[in-house]
């Protein structure tokens, strides 16, 4: 072998060598190090917590319903006789005004009823006219004015009741909704035959439990999601049933709704009610509140390094946050998580301060 190739294997011997008395160093250390337990690093470190302020919020309590959509008011136009449907004059998707002729009747029997019903109304009517000049000049009394007026409001209501009957009028403002017949069908006395919504105000019906019932009252501001389409919508309570539905048991709600969008009858929609609320005082995170033998108490930070436990008083326990009405003040810091096994006077160590997760705010 020559003198190169020897240094080469002298070289990687020492390394070796080297090496080995490295790792037994190592080893010998690690043997004489003190191994430290949980309890000793954190008596040694502090006890490791979340943590945040108390400060000062609006706390509520809010329940949650499902319901229905509907016009503020709407009408059932229906037939008193059994007759073939002769015109309708309406499609569905028109505006309709009070008192225009939505559907005619096929019948002459009725219809010489009515003609002679506008007959004696006209008649009647001009009689009145006639008679309220002569009251207004003095020509006659007012008894006899008085007998001439209920003949013609005796008359007016003869004459729309026969109207009625061959003339389906449409007795509020609206959009027609439904058309249920075609001419040529027959209708029978009480079918619905047009149904007319009046779209200028929305409400939304729904039902609630007799607990919720106490809760809630006329004027209180309801939150409301339309199903279809996510949009949101503020309303108020318009109306609460004074008793429940036999079958269900349960109270029929109604809240009037503010609307720019297109809202459809009929859609569903969730609605959520604050049914109780405190503004602008000190509250905390439900679970930095701890209980032990009945009293409720925080761990509040001094120093940032030291725990000290401090009864507290509660009110209002909401959704995300507890008020405090007694026991904390604006600003204290009080441990959030990792305290249930806290003592009066540990030593801690803030690992996240003012921990309070963004979902609760």
């Amino acid at each position: 072998m020559n003198g190169r190739f020897m240094k080469k294997i002298i070289g990687f011997v020492v390394i070796a060598i080297v090496g080995v008395f490295l790792t037994m160093g190592i080893l010998r250390s690690q043997e004489t190090e003190e191994v430290l337990s949980i309890d000793d690093i954190q008596q040694r470190e502090g006890i490791p917590i979340f943590a945040a302020l108390a400060e000062r919020r609006d706390v509520s309590i809010s329940s949650d319903f499902f319901g229905t959509i509907q016009t503020g008011r709407q009408a059932v136009v229906t037939t008193q006789l059994m007759e073939r449907i002769a015109s309708i004059k309406v499609e569905e998707g028109d505006v309709v005004r009070e008192g225009q002729i939505l559907a005619v009747l096929d019948t002459s029997a009725s219809m010489a009823s009515v003609s002679q019903a506008r007959v004696q109304y006209l008649n009647v009517k001009r009689d009145r006219e006639r008679m309220e000049a002569l009251l207004a000049e003095g020509g006659i009394s007012k008894q006899e004015f008085d007998q001439i007026n209920a003949a013609f409001e005796v008359a007016e209501e003869n004459y729309h009741t026969a109207r009625n009957l061959i003339e389906l009028i449409a007795p509020i403002s609206g959009v027609v909704a439904r058309i249920e017949f075609n001419e040529g069908d027959i209708a029978q006395p009480g079918d619905p035959v047009i149904t007319i919504l009046d779209d200028s105000s929305y409400e939304i019906v729904f039902d609630v439990t007799q607990e919720n019932r106490r809760q809630l009252h006329t004027g209180q501001e309801v939150k409301v999601t339309i199903g279809s389409n996510g949009e949101e919508l503020t309303g108020h309570i318009s109306r609460i049933s004074l008793s429940a539905a036999p079958e269900t048991r349960l109270f029929q709600a109604r809240a009037a709704l503010s609307s720019s969008v297109d809202l459809f009858s009929g859609e569903m929609a969730s609605i959520n009610v604050v049914i109780s609320e405190a503004d602008n005082v000190v509250a905390v995170p439900p679970d930095a509140i701890l209980e032990r033998d009945g009293q409720a108490f925080v761990f509040v930070i001094r120093d940032n390094t030291v725990a000290k436990r401090q009864p507290v008083q509660r009110g209002l326990v909401g959704e995300t946050f507890v008020e405090v009405v007694q026991g904390l003040q604006e600003g204290d810091l009080i441990a959030t998580y990792g305290h249930n096994s806290l003592e009066d006077g540990a030593t801690v160590k803030l690992i996240v301060e003012n921990a309070i997760s963004t979902s609760l705010e």
